[in-house]
């Protein structure tokens, strides 16, 4: 898995400046937050490309409430994710295989080089603006649901 972060590190420094710029996000994928009998459904972006899962939410100059970015690694493992060009503040939520929540990183900050760690396995990250996990009560141990209709934030 190291290894797989550097070549995704090294991969990030060489693509061209041009490809450095803002995503254009589609908020299609519906995400449910169940914790109890409280539910929250957030609508992502899936970073389902190479440049997608590499860009992320860099260079986003803002973000739904209820928008996010979704990233599926396909396997299980720790995960490290970094806010090197990211402008705005995010909770990243690490989601396991069975659709757990194992670990809140709230309020990442800004342009910031510090790896965030899973600290265990992980396959998604949501990503969401910096105080969305307080206010909603977003916890460990909360069930997440990739629902299979698409939704949308208008």
């Amino acid at each position: 898995m190291l290894r797989l972060f550097f070549s995704f590190c090294f991969l990030f420094s060489v693509m061209p400046l041009a490809a450095q710029e803002p995503l254009s996000l589609r908020f299609e994928q519906a995400i449910q937050i169940n914790r109890g009998n409280n539910k929250l459904q957030i609508c992502a972006h899936k970073a389902e490309t190479l440049q997608d899962r590499t860009v992320g939410l860099m260079f986003q100059e803002s973000l739904p409430e209820k928008g996010g970015m979704v990233f599926d690694f396909q396997e299980t493992d720790i995960v490290h994710m970094w806010m090197r060009n990211t402008v705005l503040p995010l909770d990243m939520i690490f989601i396991d295989e069975t659709g757990t929540i194992v670990k809140i990183s709230e309020k990442a900050t800004p342009f910031s080089l510090e790896i965030i760690s899973s600290d265990v396995p992980a396959r998604f990250v949501l990503e969401v603006n910096a105080g969305v996990a307080k206010k909603f009560s977003i916890k460990k141990g909360d069930e997440i649901i990739f629902k299979m209709k698409k939704c949308s934030l208008e």
